[in-house]
């Protein structure tokens, strides 16, 4: 008997305290012979503030990952399809950033993937935005924030995509079970929203994810 991979999801991203909404997400359910070789994709960017590039650096990851992982070769792991795909959008913005020499030019963005294939969950990861797994009523970050605290109130980022021609990715590969729940933020919910509110939040809306796009805080902006 062959097992159909299943997924419900949400997304809402909206611009709430600041002028412009710099964020980016998406997520692609492909027909059967790409869901068996490829899987399927979610994916969350927060272009740079300050940046005047930085929500077209952010649109620009999330589109060009859900067109470029499922038209690499069959024959590649999923670690070298994502991993060869960041790479390759990294070099583009890092070339499209630098033709002008300012950092208001800079296409510089967070990045982060969750491909879910088979039995396995395969985690690529950028900058701060995170991953959340909620499972068995217990919410664990997945993700590691690539932040340097320098005082109480002032920090900046130490890896993302654009910033340099060679960059890092955090890889993780873990087993999905059913009922499994995954939850993508940018800094504008998991800075605001203690993780102990969004476990109770997800625990109470179970696998209704339509339901999750209600959440109308005053203090989260994306989701």
């Amino acid at each position: 008997m062959t097992v159909t991979l299943k997924i419900s999801s949400g997304q809402h991203s909206e611009t709430g305290v600041k002028a412009s909404n710099d964020d980016a997400c998406g997520v692609r359910v492909p027909d059967t012979a790409l869901l068996n070789t490829k899987g399927i994709a979610a994916v969350i960017a927060d272009g740079m503030s300050g940046s005047e590039a930085g929500r077209q650096a952010a649109e620009a990851c999330v589109s060009g990952f859900l067109s470029d992982y499922f038209t690499t070769p069959e024959s590649w792991s999923t670690e070298t399809s994502g991993e060869k795909v960041l790479t390759a959008l990294n070099r583009w913005l890092y070339g499209q950033g630098h033709r002008e020499y300012t950092s208001a030019q800079a296409m510089v963005t967070t990045l982060s993937v969750l491909v879910i294939k088979s039995a396995t969950a395969y985690l690529f990861h950028v900058g701060d935005t995170r991953i959340y797994r909620m499972r068995a009523g217990r919410l664990e970050c997945l993700t590691r924030d690539h932040r340097v605290h320098v005082s109480e109130d002032k920090n900046y980022l130490s890896r993302a995509m654009g910033i340099e021609l060679h960059m890092e990715i955090d890889y993780r590969a873990l087993p999905v079970e059913q009922g499994d729940i995954y939850l993508l933020t940018t800094d504008g919910i998991h800075d605001y929203v203690d993780d102990n509110v969004l476990a109770e939040y997800l625990y109470g809306m179970g696998s209704d994810c339509e339901a999750c796009l209600l959440y109308t805080s005053p203090s989260p902006r994306d989701l």
